[in-house]
This record gives structure tokens, C-alpha cells and sequence, in this order.
């Protein structure tokens, strides 16, 4: 009786041992880098305001946020999520006009940036999002399109270290100039 109860009580050990052995996720050779440099050398994506110099149909966008001083916005911690209306989109606008009042084009770029990321995921059903300028913008999905306000996203997710960028082909306006 007294055996039995050895067994018995050997027997986790036992399994330990065995289950050690048998998952034992050791390589059989060691793993070594090719270049430690490569390993050691990670690159973060670029922030927002770096992102938008380098998207080809964003250049005028791009020139309006540093015209009106918020292109300081893109470079702080963020997250935020900028929907960017193509250069042909921002040529539907009268940017004179815009451009005579510095307030006039604050609100408007304001309206293509939201603080915290969203990405296509977060878009699953119909939604409202603040915008920097306070005005809610709807957003929705369907099986063809998404849509921020009046205006479709072109090309979704280009990722950024602090936030995430959506290219639209068309400019945001204000509710109830659809």
C-alpha cells in the first residue's frame, strides 16, 4: 500500500519530466543573425504630417495644413485619423475665398481630423465621429463603399506612428452644405 502511494505521488513528477522533454521548444542548432544591425534596426512608420507630404494627390492638402498651423497637430503623440480629400477634390472648392479667411480654412481642414484611430474594422455600422472643429461627421459602410460624410474613401489605412490616414475623393463640408 505504502508503494502505491509512492507511485502516486511521483507520478506529477514523472509527467513534468515528460512533458518537459516532449515540449521542449529549445532549437536543436543556434539561431544566429546574419547582420545584428538588421535585427537591431526596426523602423518606425513615419507620423502624420510625414505621411501626408508624401501621398502624391495629398499636395494640396498638405500646403492648406501648414498654411493654417495645423500641420503641428500631426506631428504631436496622437492618435488621430485625418481623411485626406484628393488635390482634383480640394479643386471642387473655392480656396480664395477659403484661403481670405484664416478661420474659414481652420474649420474646414479641422473637419478632415479626428482624435484616436479609426480604421475600416471600427467602421462595421454606421457612426458618428468629433471632428477638431466639434462637428460631428457621419461615417458608414456599405458593401461597395465607405463614407465619411458626402465623401467616398478612396484608399483606407496608410498607417502612421500616431494615427492613421484615409484618402477621400471629396472635400468634407459642413452639415447641411451636402
Amino acid at each position: 500500500m505504502r508503494r502505491k502511494w509512492m507511485l502516486l505521488a511521483l507520478l506529477p513528477v514523472l509527467l513534468l519530466a515528460v512533458a518537459a522533454v516532449a515540449f521542449d521548444d529549445e532549437p536543436d542548432e543556434p539561431m544566429i543573425a546574419e547582420d545584428e544591425e538588421d535585427l537591431l534596426s526596426v523602423e518606425e512608420p513615419p507620423d502624420l504630417l510625414a505621411t501626408l507630404a508624401g501621398i502624391d494627390d495629398a499636395k494640396e492638402f498638405f500646403a492648406l495644413l501648414t498654411e493654417a498651423g495645423l500641420d503641428k497637430v500631426l506631428t504631436g503623440e496622437g492618435p488621430h485619423t485625418v481623411f485626406v480629400p484628393t488635390d482634383s477634390a480640394i479643386g471642387t472648392i473655392d480656396l480664395k475665398a477659403v484661403r481670405k479667411d484664416a478661420k474659414k480654412l481652420r474649420a474646414l481642414l479641422a473637419r478632415h481630423i479626428v482624435v484616436n484611430r479609426y480604421i475600416t474594422f471600427d467602421f462595421d455600422e454606421d457612426r458618428k465621429v468629433v471632428t477638431l472643429d466639434g462637428e460631428k461627421v457621419a461615417i458608414s459602410i456599405s458593401d461597395e463603399n465607405i463614407t465619411v460624410g458626402n465623401a467616398i474613401v478612396l484608399e483606407e489605412e496608410i498607417w502612421c506612428r500616431n494615427g492613421v490616414v484615409h484618402v477621400l475623393d471629396a472635400v468634407i463640408l459642413p452639415a447641411g452644405e451636402h
